[in-house]
């Protein structure tokens, strides 16, 4: 009965804050032979105050997670940056999904929604997997993701360093 009690106290603190409710639930207010506690004192989910909260603590566990996260989109958005550049000076593009000659929102659309379902999948593997070397997959799904598209800038960046300036129409 107690360990419920404190599962029902720290899922209201998390969720509702010190609001009367949680209040409610504090020990010593239904039990007369406890301690009392005034009604009006919070209840702390942690012991010291975190800078952030709950988006610090995130932050402080899930480094590498979120560092691959960077990786894979910065990847992602340069690779759109020199496709969109190619395009708008005259070359075509040789990805069959965005076709010979895709707009810009297009480009960044879709190379921009592979960062996210990377980023999603990673997320995915990183909390459901708890044991095991499978969450180590977040680090080779980033780099391969990484390396294609930075292979991709490359060939972009060096067909713009090899065309006459200004570009043919």
């Amino acid at each position: 009965m107690q360990a419920r009690r404190f599962e029902t106290v720290l899922f209201v603190v998390l969720v509702g804050g010190t609001s009367a409710f949680a209040q409610s639930f504090a020990p010593g207010q239904t039990q007369g032979k406890e301690e009392k506690i005034p009604a009006h004192a919070p209840i702390r989910a942690w012991s010291e105050p975190r800078f952030f909260g709950r988006l610090g603590h995130y932050i402080g566990t899930h480094k590498g997670l979120l560092a691959a996260d960077a990786i894979v989109v910065l990847a992602c958005s340069a690779d759109a940056a020199s496709t969109v550049h190619d395009v708008r000076a005259g070359f075509p593009e040789t990805d069959p999904l965005l076709g010979t000659h895709p707009g810009a929102a297009r480009t960044y659309a879709l190379l921009e929604g592979e960062a996210v379902g990377v980023v999603a999948v990673n997320h995915v593997i990183a909390n459901r997997v708890r044991h095991g070397h499978w969450r180590e997959l977040v680090w080779p799904l980033a780099a391969g993701t990484a390396f294609g598209h930075a292979q991709a800038t490359k060939n972009n960046a060096d067909l713009a360093n090899a065309a006459p300036w200004p570009p043919p129409h």
